[in-house]
């Protein structure tokens, strides 16, 4: 069973309505807004700006800068370059007391020889994190590759406690040629972090889950048997958001992940979960396939539910 420190909600750059929802389901944050901002003072005034709020959320989680960068470049000129700037990132997290960054890997398939990409990523890793301190935990996140043993290899090479895969089931349903189950199998224990989304298998819709082909009762049981001890981070819009929560949340669904009790009586005052059976009704919800609009159920239900509130 997953406990309520374990599930995490991304805020996709934005701090201050994504921060309101995880006070509503007592969830962790991964803050997202950094990957953006490039000079020292957009970094510095961000973290002003988000360093008190952000402070009463636990877990809490840095995802770094990505575009452009790629630490396992034959160029040392390229690499020194995402150094520098994941060597910022981490001091973010350093000073914004996060548990952990997530970083891209920067492979981009069929533009560099596999041995020699895994030799000098494993480099990078294990020096910026020697540099930057001991106490972060680096999760390293798959994108575009089409099958998961370039990350599996990478990570079990490294061999580090602290440094572990982020499996974005998202990008490996629609990028990969190989299955999301197949992934979780082979990765296995390597998996210290999860990006949780849904989409049709052809492009990265972020999707809440159920809404898309991603068999994901089946993920989330082969998610809880090979990686246990993984935090799960829900990565989708606000309406995704509450889309995944109340499938978590269902009887119906046969998976029970939602066990703490203060989150399943806010769903129940939201109207999302019946109180007599505890079963939820997808199909009641909205559209089980896309994205429904504002008039949907589950909307009206929850916002009736953020009104009552008292975070």
């Amino acid at each position: 069973m997953k406990t309520k420190n374990k599930i995490v909600i991304c805020d996709g750059g934005d701090f201050p309505a994504i921060s309101k929802i995880c006070s509503q389901y007592a969830c962790g944050i991964e803050v997202q807004g950094f990957y953006k901002l490039f000079s020292e003072q957009e970094i510095q005034a961000a973290e002003a700006a988000i360093a008190a709020p952000l402070s009463i959320f636990t877990p809490r989680f840095l995802h770094a800068p990505f575009c452009d960068l790629c630490p396992g470049s034959c160029d040392p000129l390229v690499r020194e370059v995402a150094r520098q700037r994941y060597k910022r990132a981490c001091a973010t997290a350093t000073r914004l007391g996060m548990s952990g960054v997530i970083f891209h890997h920067g492979y981009a398939p069929n533009t560099s020889s596999f041995d020699e990409w895994i030799k000098r990523s494993t480099d990078f890793w294990l020096g910026l994190h020697e540099e930057t301190g001991a106490k972060l935990h680096f999760y390293i996140e798959n994108l575009l590759e089409r099958s998961p043993e370039l990350l599996g290899d990478l990570i079990r090479q490294m061999d580090h406690p602290l440094i572990g895969a982020c499996l974005d089931v998202g990008h490996a349903h629609a990028y990969s040629t190989t299955p999301v189950l197949e992934w979780i199998q082979t990765l296995g224990e390597t998996i210290h972090y999860v990006h949780l989304h849904d989409n049709f298998g052809q492009k990265d819709d972020h999707l809440g889950l159920g809404c898309g082909t991603i068999p994901v009762e089946i993920m989330i049981g082969e998610l809880v048997a090979k990686a246990p001890e993984a935090y799960w981070a829900i990565e989708t819009n606000e309406q995704g958001i509450h889309e995944s929560f109340a499938w978590l949340a269902s009887p119906a669904n046969r998976v029970g992940v939602v066990d703490d009790e203060e989150r399943l009586q806010r769903l129940r005052r939201a109207g999302v979960i019946s109180g007599g059976t505890g079963r939820i009704d997808l199909q009641k919800l909205g559209r089980p396939r896309a994205l429904a609009g504002p008039g949907d159920l589950l909307s009206q239900a929850l916002q009736k539910d953020r009104e009552e509130s008292r975070y």
